[in-house]
């Protein structure tokens, strides 16, 4: 029941059963909506996506230099 399949599919396969009014449910499942599971329960405390790491070089870039040690 994790929404792989529907409960529809599971019972007419024989995989699960239903007593009393199947539309109750229907109607309860048209009201579902998806949500992001990572939503901020405390604004500011989402984390943000990591940069991308700069792989261009720019003017202002230092050479790398590696000297011999002493």
């Amino acid at each position: 029941m994790i929404g792989k399949t529907k409960l529809a599919e599971k019972v007419a396969a024989g995989k699960a059963t239903m007593a009393g009014n199947a539309q109750v449910l229907a109607q309860l499942a048209s009201t579902m909506d998806q949500w992001d599971p990572w939503f901020e329960m405390i604004p500011g405390t989402k984390t943000k996506l990591a940069e991308k790491p700069k792989t261009d070089l720019f003017l202002d870039d230092d050479p790398l230099v590696i000297e011999p040690p002493n």
